[in-house]
């Protein structure tokens, strides 16, 4: 089982259905994850996920490498 993440999201973009997680790496560092909607529970249904909101999620790699949020879930309240 995958080791699993707290952030907040940065960004989200609709029109694109992509976004941006804020996540703490380490006390020092903050780093920035991209997400795609399908991988958010529930994800079809959502029309928008406001800046701020708290998701738990897994890490992967996408082709090139880059570190990308995956399994991406809502903690507490789920979005609009």
């Amino acid at each position: 089982m995958s080791r699993r993440h707290q952030g907040i999201v940065k960004r989200y973009e609709p029109a694109r259905r992509f976004g941006f997680i804020i996540w703490n790496a380490t006390v020092d560092d903050k780093t920035v994850l991209f997400f795609h909607i399908k991988e958010v529970h529930a994800g079809e249904d959502i029309l928008d996920i406001p800046s701020g909101c708290e998701v738990e999620f897994s890490i992967t790699h996408d082709g090139q490498g880059r570190q990308k949020a995956v399994d991406v879930r809502f903690v507490g309240e789920a979005a609009a």
